[in-house]
């Protein structure tokens, strides 16, 4: 490499390439900090193979440096996801179908306009067949058989009067 392409402050824009650095020859006690932005990565440089385990966490990563990121895999997380919503509308969660049978999807969503927080409780296990969720009116939620509830049909036959209502 023609050392004109090298100053105390930097090295010219082309002058090292992958063919000219040994795999292993640069190590991170090599690099500076911040010494390589996001401008200087081309899309697709770096892969999976070539992070360390733990390479990558949240003191690595600033704030919004991530954006519309694609995993084709299992995530395993441990404690809370958030997801936030934005000024035009509410976080939700969509969970889609098997691919081989479309994109259907099913979402959950929070309303757009919550008074206070709300916490809903899963059962732990599943209901039998027929049951419904219901809430104990403090988000815990659990399977109960639904009652069998009827409604009265009442028939005016005339102005103020009609017949005797009996269960539907």
């Amino acid at each position: 490499m023609p050392l004109s392409k090298i100053t105390a402050n930097s090295i010219s824009a082309n002058a090292v390439t992958s063919a000219v650095i040994a795999n292993g020859e640069i190590v991170m006690a090599d690099l500076a900090t911040n010494s390589v932005g996001t401008n200087q990565i081309q899309a697709n440089a770096i892969t999976g193979d070539k992070l360390a385990l733990t390479a990558i966490n949240a003191n690595n990563i600033a704030d919004g440096t991530i954006t519309s990121p694609k995993i084709a895999s299992n995530i395993s997380l441990t404690g809370t996801i958030e997801v936030k919503g934005t000024s035009t509308q509410s976080g939700e969660i969509r969970l889609y179908e098997d691919t081989d049978n479309g994109t259907t999807q099913v979402t959950l969503k929070a309303n757009n306009n919550i008074a206070s927080n709300v916490v809903f409780t899963l059962p732990s296990a599943d209901g039998s067949s027929g049951q419904v969720l219901q809430t104990n009116g403090s988000g815990v939620l659990s399977f109960a058989t639904a009652s069998a509830g009827g409604f009265n049909v009442q028939f005016f036959t005339s102005p103020g009067s009609f017949t005797v209502p009996f269960p539907v």
